[in-house]
């Protein structure tokens, strides 16, 4: 499962919230899930929480980069962290 929190201060529009997860194997960066909602109306004073469901990661030991995105318009805004398989 993968969550993504927004709260919006000051854009009103469409937005989208996406994340990405993937890890470096043999020097290829390699995609292991990505999802993303449908587009939504946002404005300022609301507070938007996603659950994604992910799909089975390989078994491929070491870190990985998970990636969430917020998409306003034509604006982004990204958080990665960085997550270890054993």
């Amino acid at each position: 499962m993968y969550t993504i929190a927004l709260q919006d201060i000051n854009f009103t529009g469409t937005c989208q919230a996406s994340f990405t997860l993937t890890q470096l194997q043999l020097n290829k960066t390699v995609t292991l899930d990505t999802a993303k909602d449908e587009t939504f109306s946002c404005g300022p004073g609301t507070i938007w929480f996603w659950t994604f469901s992910g799909k089975v990661i390989p078994d491929f030991p070491g870190p990985a980069t998970l990636t969430g995105t917020v998409t306003y318009g034509t604006s982004k805004a990204n958080i990665s962290s960085t997550v270890v398989f054993n």
